[in-house]
């Protein structure tokens, strides 16, 4: 496994976050999106937001000095009248609302905190995945299929099911569960550094077990990924595995065609002027499509060919069954 591509140690973006608000002094204050901006992607934002509300606070928790861009107070786990307070015997709120320009510690004195933004530095390693994607129709129809997906318990324990599955009949021939510890949150456009990890151990007790897929069918994005290297990507590229990135909405992309109308059949998705994948209507007749598109060592037709040949209810069978086994094991974690 290449090093550039081994993200089983993901970066703590807590630690990162709690280091950027240390480092507001008394008296001054910032936004969600200069610490996002801080973090290396702007989309970050809106998980601070909900880390603000929800996160371990102290009394020596600096985020009361985190407020929204325009003036807005924002929310804080202490409660909006304890916040007031706090900003009120710093100086830094004269009066509701209307913020001392003074007081706004912007983005570039941040930087001096974390010089090192890991949201960019992830970034990289998802244009090293890109690269490595190769694309190509398989040498053989698969025999044998996996599933693997990841829940998440009560506690935000990480929850991965595989699911080995014979594709002549669908018969689902053995199961695999995997619990992680996951600290990376939820960021649109790096799912792969949250779910990896414990999807990869999935996989790789597939392995030892003797059940390596022919194909497998990621919960997630193959290259119809903002930046082309989406969850099944990463999981293909480091696995070295033929992988296909299933998913309910569509990341990216345009459907020249619109979607399909009629059960089991397809329409193409464009994506950078090349047709890269496919919006499927199961054969049941599903009001909703799913979209798919190769993640490695397949190409956009036959992910489409192969992911149809599976498809019995709104999601294929491997990942059908391994989406219902990861809810099912997440609910009893503690």
């Amino acid at each position: 496994m290449p090093d550039s591509f081994d993200i089983t140690e993901p970066p703590d973006l807590e630690a990162d976050l709690r280091r950027l608000i240390a480092a507001v002094p008394p008296g001054r204050v910032t936004t969600c999106g200069a610490l996002a901006e801080c973090l290396g992607d702007r989309s970050a934002a809106v998980w601070i937001g909900r880390w603000l509300l929800n996160h371990s606070h102290t009394e020596e928790c600096g985020c009361h000095r985190v407020v929204r861009a325009g003036g807005m107070l924002g929310g804080y786990a202490g409660g909006e009248q304890d916040k007031i307070a706090r900003l009120q015997s710093e100086g830094a709120l004269l009066p509701l609302g209307d913020w001392n320009a003074r007081a706004l510690f912007s983005a570039d004195e941040l930087r001096l905190a974390l010089p090192v933004p890991p949201l960019a530095k992830l970034r990289e390693r998802q244009e090293a995945v890109r690269q490595a994607v190769v694309l190509r129709p398989p040498a053989r129809p698969p025999e044998y299929l996996g599933g693997v997906d990841a829940s998440y318990g009560p506690s935000g324990e990480a929850v991965a099911a595989y699911c080995h599955v014979r594709r002549r009949d669908g018969r689902v021939l053995e199961r695999i569960v995997i619990r992680r510890e996951c600290r990376f949150p939820y960021i649109a456009g790096y799912l792969a550094f949250r779910e990896l990890p414990v999807m990869l151990a999935a996989v790789a007790e597939a392995r030892r077990a003797g059940l390596e897929p022919d194909l497998l069918l990621v919960d997630g994005a193959g290259v119809l990924h903002p930046r082309e290297a989406g969850l099944a990507s990463h999981l293909g590229v480091t696995a070295g595995l033929p992988t296909v990135g299933v998913t309910k909405t569509l990341l990216c992309g345009t459907l020249p065609e619109g979607e399909p109308r009629r059960p089991g059949t397809q329409t193409p998705i464009t994506w950078h002027g090349a047709t890269l994948g496919a919006c499927l209507r199961s054969q049941s007749g599903h009001s909703r499509c799913v979209y798919v598109s190769p993640g490695h060592l397949i190409d956009p037709a036959a992910a489409a060919e192969w992911t149809m040949a599976c498809f019995r209810r709104r999601l294929p069978e491997p990942i059908y069954w391994a989406d219902r086994l990861s809810r099912e094991e997440s609910r009893k974690s503690g």
